[in-house]
């Protein structure tokens, strides 16, 4: 299997995969967040959409973490996302 970072070394360290716990997607969660952030911050120009997917992103997962720490898996599968 092809390693995902394999032609930008200076991401290595950027890890997009959970594991099916709270803690897991609440970790991605963190990593989208990080990712708007450096967005907003370091842009040259201002690119709202791409923002706001990955504020978007990082609070459906942080929501899913939250319900999966609340609930059993079962029933956080029969919530419609």
């Amino acid at each position: 299997m092809r390693k995902v970072n394999e032609d930008v070394p200076w991401l290595d360290d950027v890890v997009v995969e959970h594991g099916e716990s709270p803690a897991g997607f609440f970790r991605v969660a963190l990593e989208f967040a990080r990712g708007a952030e450096l967005i907003y911050n370091h842009s040259l120009s201002l690119m709202p959409t791409v923002i706001g997917e990955n504020t978007a992103h990082s609070a459906e997962l942080a929501l899913r973490a939250f319900l999966l720490s609340r609930m059993n898996s079962i029933s956080v599968r029969k919530v419609s996302w």
